[in-house]
């Protein structure tokens, strides 16, 4: 048989094109889907008429065409689906990331004011326990002070800070 001749390629694409479709369909699910398969078997057995050699038999060899073709489609989906789902979620990170990091700026930000108004001494001995790490005792051999006047300074920062940030506590 050769499929370089057209009323051939015609008689087989009639006599199989139903028994393929059924098969796609049983696997894809999707009727459109399966007739696109199909579609794209028999086009590319007419674009490799010449050169292809099929030595099981025509029937074998298209039902074999048909599972292949549906098994890649499937495998492609999945394939498609799952970088789909990667490329959200690593979207929706990068865009919690970013609004993350704008509100912690203006949280930062606002901080900053509020320590700024706050008492020099008090200013101080909380940047020195906040931002330099520092306990209640080296603060308080550092500044000279008591280290119940430390806790007390840190204890009015905090306060202060809790009433216009509105935290309750």
């Amino acid at each position: 048989m050769r499929l370089n001749d057209e009323s051939v390629f015609e008689r087989i694409f009639l006599g199989y094109w139903e028994r393929m479709y059924n098969i796609c369909f049983r696997f894809v699910g999707d009727s459109a889907v399966a007739e696109e398969l199909v579609q794209d078997i028999f086009r590319s057995l007419w674009e490799r008429r010449d050169s292809l050699l099929i030595d099981t038999g025509i029937e074998n060899y298209l039902v074999r065409a048909a599972r292949l073709k549906s098994f890649e489609y499937l495998r492609n989906t999945a394939v498609e689906t799952r970088n789909l789902r990667e490329m959200a979620f690593t979207t929706s990170s990068y865009e919690n990331h970013t609004e993350n990091l704008v509100h912690y700026n203006a949280l930062s930000e606002q901080v900053g004011r509020i320590v700024n108004a706050l008492p020099e001494q008090c200013q101080r001995v909380f940047r020195m326990s906040r931002e330099n790490g520092m306990n209640n005792k080296q603060i308080a051999h550092s500044l000279a002070i008591s280290e119940k006047t430390v806790e007390n300074q840190i204890t009015k920062a905090l306060r202060t800070l809790r009433l216009h940030l509105g935290v309750d506590r």
